[in-house]
């Protein structure tokens, strides 16, 4: 597999950590000893990718890609240090202390010296959870006991609660799950933000695999109740994909993705991962509509020129209405003097000389910045990452290279009502990662 591949794989799992095909992909090479080649950047790759997943909340993928790094690790002490990494994950962040403790029992496969460090320190946390499943019964006589009687922080009440139903979840037999939920939900009513109580409740009902709706809501009141703006964005972003991948309800969704953009104006995945609805169903007006929005958000003075080409593309073609987009062809080729779409646009449709530079000039003005929506250039070549339809940019690419004395010619016809190509999704796992399409929306929206 090449390098360019396994980074958008990873990028795909940025879209979707839930992508099955991504993941089938990966653990395929990964078995096959691919990514354990001398020279290979793909543990590096893994590493970047499992730590941004864990910094947005995403235990499980993480826990999942840990078991491809330790594939791909030839070295015994690195691989023991994974181990323990998947160990602390499945304990602290899953729950899961069994696999926990199956995953420490195996450095003792590696035939590391008893006394290397890495061998000590996965015994100690052997012992640890060995204790654990040995007084299970004292601990969550003990964690209730606290929460009622040694605090009135609503933050130190919640993480004993928490604790608590972790135990009862692991340890407990017949009812531990109605138990376990009455505990989390008495929590977060005293915490409602409490970020920790959220996540491990959240990965409890995903575990169960048949509360969506459940999921869902939890998700949505959740992202209002914390704090930490980062941590609000990405718990909409799973409400978003659980709404569209496992509830079938695409426009909960957009209405999830639309919040994301009231909390952070011109954020890149919320951007894409709307478009990507109202292109799905061919919803032109408000595709248009909705990037003359994210235009008129930016209050730096800057000009994003892919919103500018998606905009105008938007008008001329999918809605067939060049007065719409006039004004933006105008600004666009204010902003990129020369700009190749702007110039076909104007020799269709005719305009003012002196309202278009000439490609030779470029903007002076100090306060005016030019930004290319996650691009370094934007031409027709990006058309794909820029959401035009192929057909359009090959039309403008004719024009733009057909004779200068050519008479200009009338306008095409609409061209048929088609969805267009996603926008670029920002990789994940590795610097320097090639644009890669956004997956649909209608199987999984969100990252």
């Amino acid at each position: 597999m090449s390098a360019d591949k396994v980074r958008k794989l990873l990028a795909s799992l940025h879209d979707d950590p839930e992508n099955d095909k991504a993941w089938s992909s990966l653990e395929e090479r990964a078995i096959e000893g691919e990514f354990a080649q001398p020279g290979s950047e793909a543990p590096a790759w893994l590493a970047q990718g499992r730590a941004e997943l864990l910094a947005r909340g995403e235990a499980e993928a993480a826990a999942r890609l840990l078991d491809l790094e330790v594939l791909a690790c030839a070295d015994p002490p690195g691989k023991a240090r994974l181990l323990r990494e998947r160990a602390r994950v499945l304990e602290e962040e899953l729950l899961d202390d069994r696999t926990a403790l199956a995953a420490l029992e195996s450095v003792g496969l590696l035939g590391l010296p008893e006394s290397s460090p890495e061998a000590q320190a996965c015994a100690e946390a052997r012992e640890r959870l060995a204790s654990r499943t040995a007084r299970w019964k004292d601990l969550l006589g003990a964690y209730r006991r606290h929460a009622e009687n040694d605090s009135t922080d609503p933050a130190l009440i919640a993480s004993h609660l928490v604790s608590a139903a972790g135990i009862l979840l692991q340890y407990k037999g017949k009812g531990k799950e109605r138990e376990a939920d009455t505990v989390f939900e008495q929590a977060l009513a005293v915490d409602p933000g409490n970020l920790r109580a959220v996540q491990l409740w959240e990965r409890v009902l995903r575990r169960r695999g048949n509360r969506w709706d459940d999921l869902a809501s939890h998700l949505e009141k959740s992202a209002e109740a914390v704090t930490d703006l980062d941590a609000r964005v990405h718990l909409l972003y799973r409400a978003g994909r659980a709404h569209a991948a496992r509830r079938s309800d695409v426009a909960s969704a957009e209405r999830v993705y639309r919040r994301v953009l009231e909390l952070r104006p011109g954020d890149n995945d919320a951007t894409r991962f709307v478009v990507a609805i109202l292109q799905d169903r061919e919803r032109w007006d408000d595709l248009a509509r909705f990037y003359e929005e994210q235009l008129r958000f930016r209050t730096d003075h800057s000009e994003d020129v892919g919103l500018l080409v998606q905009a105008a593309m938007t008008h001329w073609r999918m809605r067939n209405d060049p007065a719409a987009a006039r004004p933006l062809f105008e600004r666009l080729a204010q902003t990129v003097p020369g700009h190749t779409l702007a110039e076909t646009f104007f020799r269709e449709h005719g305009g003012p000389a002196a309202s278009v530079p000439s490609a030779g000039e470029r903007m002076t003005d100090p306060d005016v910045t030019v930004t290319h929506h996650g691009e370094t250039e934007v031409d027709l070549e990006d058309a794909p990452t820029l959401m035009i339809p192929s057909e359009i940019a090959t039309a403008a690419i004719t024009a733009a290279q057909a004779p200068a004395a050519a008479p200009a010619p009338e306008a095409p016809p609409p061209a048929p009502a088609r969805a267009m190509t996603p926008p670029a999704a920002t990789p994940v796992a590795a610097p320097a990662a090639a644009p890669v399409s956004a997956p649909s929306v209608s199987p999984r929206a969100a990252p």
